[in-house]
This record gives structure tokens, sequence and C-alpha cells, in this order.
């Protein structure tokens, strides 16, 4: 997730349980773009990967559609379809740039009364700022890499608005994920880890019914 000291002033207070700075929909350099928009390059950089120069960017009509490789019929069927995705033409390889996936839940998951509950009498005496939830909707970015599959997950969107809630943020550092600045980041070894890991938190932290629910985008991982 992109940030800068240039917006610390208006960034939440980071301390009491979600540590964090004022985030964007970006991570890593990933911007999030509105639902079924490409971005304007056609690529999408990401931390991890190896620079382009020299290697093939397809162009943005040989990109595939995300419901042409990966069945979103059945989370049964989404997982093995997302990871061989993942295991294959995300991967960047010789002369190739790899795939970043987009996943965003239909709806908006945390709620005022989410946040405020986690405040506490501690944080209301230090004069913290109020945490807001976000109207926007929570997602994934999944990023193929040489060395693995990363899943990030904003917790922020640009204006400091909380996308997760702390209680998720916590039980996704139960499971492995790591908060970096405003973001959830694991590393997997290959597709099928990865994919069972993003159906776990569509399902348990973003409240995804059904894959068909998703908003999806593939792009290039520049």
């Amino acid at each position: 997730m992109s940030s800068s000291p240039a917006h610390e002033a208006s960034r939440p207070d980071p301390s009491d349980g979600d540590t964090g700075t004022s985030g964007t929909t970006s991570l890593s350099g990933v911007v999030m773009p509105a639902d079924g928009e490409a971005s304007p390059s056609g690529t999408v950089p990401a931390s991890g990967t190896m620079p382009t120069s020299g290697v093939a960017m397809p162009a943005d009509g040989d990109l595939p559609r995300l419901d042409n490789v990966v069945d979103l019929g059945s989370w049964a069927a989404f997982e093995p379809s997302l990871a061989a995705l993942l295991d294959g033409q995300a991967r960047p390889g010789p002369g190739r740039a790899g795939l970043t996936v987009l996943l965003t839940a239909p709806r908006p998951v945390v709620t005022q009364a989410d946040l405020e509950q986690r405040m506490g009498l501690r944080s209301l005496l230090r004069g913290r700022r109020k945490r807001v939830p976000s109207p926007e909707v929570p997602g994934l970015v999944v990023v193929g890499r040489g060395d693995g599959v990363e899943v990030d997950i904003p917790v922020l969107d640009a204006q400091g608005r909380h996308l997760l809630g702390p209680d998720a943020c916590e039980a996704l550092g139960r499971l492995g994920w790591v908060q970096r600045e405003d973001v959830m980041v694991r590393l997997l070894p290959g597709g099928a880890a990865a994919a069972q890991a993003v159906a776990r938190v569509l399902i348990e932290m973003l409240r995804v019914a059904h894959p068909a629910d998703l908003d999806h985008l593939v792009a290039v991982t520049g």
C-alpha cells in the first residue's frame, strides 16, 4: 500500500490494535481500480517481482478474464481453478511477466459499532481520532511471484477509513498474516495454499457468500 510522510497528519492513530498508516487502495504499488476498470497502463507493479525490462508484457486484449479461467460456480470449484491459474499463467517466467488478480467483495464489512467497541476508555482519554468505517468495498490483491504467491489485504482506504476491522486483523495475524503499514500480507509457497487462504478470507472475513458475487480484475504484474 502506498503512503508517504506527507499524509501523516491525516492518518488515524496506528496504535490500539490496528497498527497502520493512512491507507490507499494501492499496495506495494498496486492500485485497486474501480470495478471493471483496468489501470491506465494495463500493468500492476508489486513488491517482490522481477523488473520487467526485456520481459514480454501482454496487451490488455491478451489478458484472461477471471471468470474464463477460474470457476466461480462454487467455492469447491473456485479453489482448484484459482490454484491452477496462480501456479500457471500468473507466475512470471522466462520472457514473460506474471499476473495480478484483484478480488473485491460485493459490500463493505465494517460498521461503526465494530470500531467503537474496540476504542476503549484509554483511547478516548488520549484523544485519539475516532475510527470510521469505509464505504468502499474491501478486497484482496493476489500477485504471482517467482518465489510463491503474495496475497495482500488493504486495511484502510485512501482517507484512512477502515476496510477491515481490528478483530479481523487479529484473526488474520493468528493465521500467519503480517501487517505492513496498512496492509495484511502473506506469502504462500504455491497456488493451492494461496487459493485456500484466499477463499478463507473471502468467506470468513469479507463475508462473500458465493464466488459469483465477487468483482474481479486481472492485470499484468509490472
